[in-house]
């Protein structure tokens, strides 16, 4: 395993273990901080984005791995992407910070 892997690994580990969210850069959320450091899927703090990715799977969970910003996201509700497990899709959803999760609310593949 590479050390960017493992350092991600760590960042989403401190993420949903300590209420740290690690740095997303580029990622343009919808609201102030302040919503941001809420959080469940239903409040405000759950940022409406859509981007463009890859769904892969590691350590036996689906994440989303952000081409641009080069971020993961571990997804909160996997039935809803398996189908396109290592595929290029376009995501839609909603985004906590507080939990690093990605709620998919729709998903198309890209090619």
């Amino acid at each position: 395993m590479t050390k960017k892997f493992w350092i991600l690994v760590l960042g989403m580990t401190l993420g949903l273990v300590g209420g740290y969210a690690p740095a997303t850069a580029k990622l343009a959320f919808a609201g102030s901080a302040a919503q941001v450091s809420q959080g469940t899927v239903d409040s405000p703090a759950a940022q409406q984005l859509v981007l463009s990715g890859k769904i892969l799977v590691e350590h036996g969970h689906y994440v989303f791995y952000n081409l641009d910003t080069k971020s993961t996201f571990m997804i909160a509700n996997p039935s809803k992407v398996k189908q396109f497990k290592g595929d290029t899709v376009k995501v839609q959803g909603r985004f906590v910070a507080k939990t690093h999760h990605l709620y998919v609310t729709k998903i198309n593949s890209i090619m």
